[in-house]
């Protein structure tokens, strides 16, 4: 017998000189260690996408399979990235028209430092920021779950986030991945009680997107929990998480000559503003009359839908013993603020920015479950780029 090989004993009662095969370990993801499972996770969600853009792509007329993902959004941050700020705000007849003074600067920022790199393009930059930083949210969302519950909720919470039909964002010239990593990196700072690194990262995060906001709360909880308990250093973490929009409103007041640039542009340029909730109303409300056409109602409708199972999920995370309040607050502020906005109401991209949710539901879902959920979403992946690729998209650019 050779050294180190291993003996292949026969069950009790086999023929004599029957062949004995080894026993194969089954095909497992479930098993992998933590950061490959993630990596298979979220790469197999931008397949998804991926083949969702090819087929729209090759049925859409005259669209071409790279000028898909920087449709809409996306086609502002690159003008953005490219040209920066105007020097004042843009009107027509003395009223603000649409212009990239409503995007705030993180993102585009980051696609520029990218493209800085010779032989990438402004496109490809934000193609790979995009998706970076989504893979960064999809490990950072695992961590947390990690840390509040156990490593199988971290896989099933996971899974329900790459394969959310929210997350094609992901895949497109889109600011939610650095957002939502900045905010779940802010919480899982805020556990270890980092409380400058937690308000570095609300900081940065306020200086992403609007909704980022509602993560100044949150910690604003932290901190205040903290003080109860006798340690005050936790105040200076919404303080530094409010300095990130507050630096932003004062540039452009700086840049413009105009304090309220922002909202002016914002309300006037883009008919943003809070309704609370009439919009969302009109457009859930099948027999009356909405601004929309009726595939984006039907996305509406649909995310609407996927609110309200988050929305019992966040009451029984609140519910849960132990749970940090702080990540109530945030989800809630998230689901809230999209609720009551006119325009960017509770669309699938809204509500993947209360990630609690996503910990939430694999805490609440078994793993079956959790694959059939993540099963239902990839299809999803595979539909949505069509709606991104319908041909009234280019009306859309600046």
């Amino acid at each position: 017998m050779t050294i180190g090989t291993p003996q292949r004993v026969a069950p009790a009662g086999a023929p004599a000189g029957a062949v004995v095969r080894p026993r194969r370990v089954p095909w497992r993801p479930s098993s992998w260690p933590a950061p490959l499972f993630v990596a298979f996770t979220y790469g197999l969600s931008r397949l998804c996408v991926l083949a969702g853009f090819a087929a729209a792509a090759a049925f859409q007329a005259g669209m071409s399979f790279g000028r898909i993902p920087v449709l809409w959004d996306g086609l502002w941050y690159l003008q953005l990235a490219g040209d920066g700020y105007p020097s004042a705000v843009p009107e027509v007849a003395g009223k603000a028209t649409a212009s990239t003074l409503a995007f705030f600067p993180v993102f585009p920022l980051a696609i520029r430092l990218v493209s800085a790199i010779p032989g990438v393009s402004d496109a490809a930059a934000g193609l790979v920021v995009s998706s970076a930083t989504g893979g960064l949210a999809a490990w950072l969302v695992y961590r947390l779950a990690e840390r509040l519950a156990t490593p199988a909720v971290a896989r099933r919470a996971t899974m329900l986030f790459c394969f959310f039909p929210g997350s094609i964002v992901f895949s497109l010239v889109y600011s939610e991945g650095l957002m939502i990593a900045l905010a779940a990196g802010c919480f899982l700072a805020l556990h270890e009680r980092r409380w400058v690194v937690a308000g570095g990262l609300a900081g940065l995060a306020t200086a992403c997107r609007p909704n980022a906001v509602v993560l100044v709360l949150a910690c604003g909880w932290a901190a205040v929990e903290a003080a109860r308990r006798g340690d005050r250093r936790g105040l200076v973490t919404p303080v530094l998480g409010v300095a990130g929009l507050a630096a932003f409103l004062a540039f452009l007041w700086v840049r413009t000559g105009e304090p309220g640039a922002w909202l002016r542009v914002q309300h006037s340029g883009w008919n943003q503003q809070i309704d609370f909730g009439q919009t969302l109303l009109r457009v859930i409300s099948w027999p009356l009359p909405a601004p929309y056409g009726a595939g984006e109602r039907i996305l509406i409708a649909g995310g609407l839908a996927v609110a309200v199972v988050g929305l019992v999920a966040l009451v029984r995370l609140v519910r849960r013993c132990g749970w940090p309040a702080p990540l109530a607050v945030y989800a809630a502020g998230i689901i809230v603020l999209a609720s009551i906005y006119r325009v960017d109401t509770l669309r699938p991209r809204s509500v993947l920015a209360a990630f609690p949710l996503f910990i939430a539901l694999g805490m609440r879902t078994s793993g079956r479950t959790a694959r059939r959920l993540a099963i239902a979403g990839a299809g999803a992946l595979l539909v949505l780029p069509w709606y991104y690729a319908l041909p009234f998209a280019s009306s859309s650019s600046p």
